[in-house]
C-alpha cells in the first residue's frame, strides 16, 4: 500500500459547452500534457471546427479548445507546487473538481518523496527503489531504511578481523605507524624491532602483505626510536631518531613502491638533539618536525635529502605532528618551557610558510600533567586540517579535537569526550568527511577509532581490536601505539600488541566501516 500524504481542495470549473456527449473526443492521455497541433503534439492531427469537438468529458485536463482547425489542450485547473517531488491529484465534482496534492514516488517502490513540502512521503530517497522504510540496510554508505542512521551505525557489525600483522618469536615490535601512497596503490607499516632497527612492511590496497619485511636502519645507527612515515604519493618516507657517535640525530630514507630505496640517498642526517619526530608529504617532497630546543622543522625533496629549513617554534615540545597546509604546513606539540618562555601542560600549534615565519597558538591550556604523555595527532583535511590529543579534565582523561582552515587558523575547538577516556592517542586520519583518530583505552584494554564529523562534532567510537594479549607496558606510557590509513576502498588500523614478545596487530575494514 503506498504510503503518501494528501493535501484537497475543491476548484470551480466552467463547463459549458464543454461537455458534449455527441462531440468528436480526442485523446485524454495525449490531451492533458498537450499544446496543440502547433506545437506537434499527439492532437496535431486532430482537426475540429468548433471547441465542443475538442471536449474530452474530462473536467480535470481543462477546457479544451478548437484553435485555427486544430484540437489543443486545456489548462489543468490544479496546480502542482513541486513538479519534481510532487504529483497534483485531480477528482471530478459535479460542477467542479476536488484538487490535492500527493507525494512523488517516482522510484516505483510504494513510498512517496520526503522532499515533496505540501504533502511529505516517508521516501528517503525516490530516485532508488531499494531506498524506503522497512528496507533492508546494507553495508553501501547508504541509508537504505531511511531511519536517519547507516550501515555501522544502524547494526552491522566493522568489518575485518584483528590479523597478526608482524610476529618475530623473541623480538620486541613497537611503535607501528602506516602511510598510504595514493598514486602507487600501497600502504607501508614501519616498526622499530628490539628498540635497535627500524624495518617496513608494504601492503596491497586491500591490506595483503607485499614480499617480506625490509630493514631500513641498522648498525651503527643503533637505538632506533619514534619511527614516523609519509607519501607523497609515489613512494614512503620515513624517519626516526637514534643514536650516532654518542649524539642523539634524525634520520631518513625513502622507500620506493618497488621495494627499493631512493637511488643515490641512503641515510640522511638531519641534525643533533632531535627527538621524536614526524614528517608529512610537502609538494613534491616532504616537511620533518622534531622536539629539540625548539620545534625543528626541515624540507626533504622526493628522495629524502635535505632541502632548507623553515622557521622553528617559540618554545620546545614533546611529540610534533606536521601535516601541509596551504602556503606552509601546521604542527601542533605538546609545548614545555624554553629559554625564558614558560609554558605549563600545554598543546601548542605553529603554522609555518617560510625559513623566517611561523604563526604560534594555544589549542590547549589543561593538557595533562607531564606534557610528554599528551601525544598529539593531526590529519590534512579537504578545508584545513583536524587535531586530536589526550587531554586531561577533574582526574578524567577525554580526547579532545581541534581544526583549522587553510590559513592556520582555529575554526573549531577544543571539545573532548570523557567517556572515550584514552591514555594514549595514537594516529589521525580522514574518511571522506568523517575525521578518524585511533586511541589506547584502559577501559577494556583495548583500541577504539573513534570518529569525527566536520565542526569538531563527534560521531562516536568503534571498538578495533579484542583486548590485548597483556597489559601495555611502562615503556609505552601505560598505554598502547596505534595509527590509521585510509585508501582507496580500505582503511587499515595497526597497533602494538603484548605478549611474551611484543608484535604488530592490524584490522582491514571498507571505508563503509562494516565492509
Amino acid at each position: 500500500m503506498r504510503r503518501m500524504a494528501l493535501g484537497l481542495w475543491t476548484v470551480g470549473v466552467a463547463l459549458a459547452g464543454a461537455c458534449s456527449s455527441d462531440s468528436f473526443h480526442p485523446n485524454t492521455t495525449a490531451d492533458a500534457g498537450d499544446s496543440g497541433a502547433n506545437d506537434g503534439g499527439a492532437d496535431a492531427a486532430i482537426s475540429c471546427t468548433l471547441d465542443p469537438d475538442c471536449d474530452d468529458d474530462d473536467p480535470c485536463t481543462g477546457e479544451e479548445k478548437c484553435v485555427q482547425g486544430f484540437c489543443q489542450s486545456g489548462t489543468p485547473p490544479c496546480p502542482n507546487p513541486d513538479p519534481a517531488h510532487c504529483d497534483a491529484t485531480c477528482a471530478p465534482s459535479g460542477s467542479a473538481v476536488t484538487c490535492g496534492v500527493a507525494a512523488r514516488d517516482a522510484d516505483g517502490d510504494g513510498h512517496g518523496d520526503s522532499l515533496c513540502a505540501a504533502a511529505p512521503g516517508d521516501d528517503c530517497d525516490d530516485s532508488s527503489a531499494s531506498v524506503y522504510p522497512g528496507a533492508e540496510e546494507k553495508c553501501d554508505g547508504i541509508d537504505s531504511n531511511c531511519n536517519g542512521i547507516e550501515d555501522i551505525d544502524d547494526g552491522h557489525l566493522l568489518g575485518g578481523a584483528p590479523i597478526d600483522l608482524v610476529v618475530v618469536a623473541g623480538k620486541q615490535l613497537r611503535r607501528p605507524r602506516i602511510a598510504w601512497a595514493s598514486n602507487a596503490k600501497q600502504f607501508a607499516v614501519t616498526w622499530i624491532e628490539d628498540d635497535e632497527r627500524v624495518y617496513v612492511q608494504r601492503l596491497t590496497a586491500t591490506g595483503s602483505k607485499v614480499g617480506g619485511a625490509i630493514e631500513v636502519g641498522d648498525e651503527p645507527y643503533s637505538d632506533a626510536q619514534f619511527p614516523n612515515i609519509a607519501s607523497n604519493g609515489d613512494a614512503f618516507a620515513i624517519i626516526w631518531w637514534g643514536a650516532a657517535q654518542a649524539s642523539t640525530a634524525g634520520w631518513t630514507r625513502v622507500l620506493k613502491s618497488d621495494g627499493t630505496f631512493a637511488a643515490g640517498v641512503q641515510l640522511t642526517y638531519l641534525g643533533p638533539s632531535l627527538t621524536h619526530p614526524s614528517i608529512a608529504a610537502h609538494g613534491a617532497g616532504y616537511v620533518a618536525a622534531w622536539a629539540g630546543l625548539d620545534v625543528e622543522f626541515a624540507g626533504l625533496n622526493a628522495s629524502g635529502a635535505s632541502a632548507g629549513s623553515y622557521a622553528s617554534s617559540a618554545v620546545s615540545g614533546y611529540h610534533p605532528r606536521v601535516v601541509s597546509l596551504g602556503a606552509g604546513f601546521l604542527s601542533v606539540y605538546s609545548a614545555q618551557s624554553s629559554g625564558s618562555v614558560t609554558v605549563t601542560d600545554q598543546i601548542r600549534y605553529a603554522h609555518v610558510t617560510s625559513a623566517t615565519a611561523t604563526s604560534e597558538g594555544v589549542l590547549d591550556a589543561t593538557a595533562p600533567s607531564g606534557t610528554s604523555y599528551a601525544f598529539p595527532v593531526l590529519a590534512r583535511t579537504p578545508g584545513g586540517a583536524f587535531a586530536a590529543w589526550r587531554a586531561q579534565s577533574t582526574g578524567a582523561a577525554s580526547v579532545r579535537v581541534a581544526e583549522f582552515d587553510t590559513a592556520g587558523t582555529v575554526v573549531c575547538g577544543p571539545v573532548d569526550v570523557t567517556q572515550e577516556a584514552p591514555s594514549y592517542t595514537g594516529g589521525a586520519a580522514v574518511n571522506g568527511s568523517t575525521r578518524l583518530v585511533t586511541h589506547y583505552s584502559p577501559a577494556g584494554n583495548a583500541v577504539h577509532l573513534t570518529r569525527w564529523a566536520p565542526g569538531c562534532a563527534y560521531a562516536g567510537p568503534l571498538l578495533v581490536s579484542t583486548p590485548l594479549s597483556a597489559a601495555p607496558d611502562p615503556a609505552s606510557a601505560g598505554g598502547t601505539y596505534s595509527d590509521v590509513a585510509v585508501g582507496d576502498d580500505t582503511i587499515v588500523v595497526v597497533w602494538q600488541d603484548y605478549g611474551t614478545s611484543n608484535f604488530i596487530r592490524a584490522r582491514v575494514f571498507g571505508r563503509n566501516y562494516c565492509d
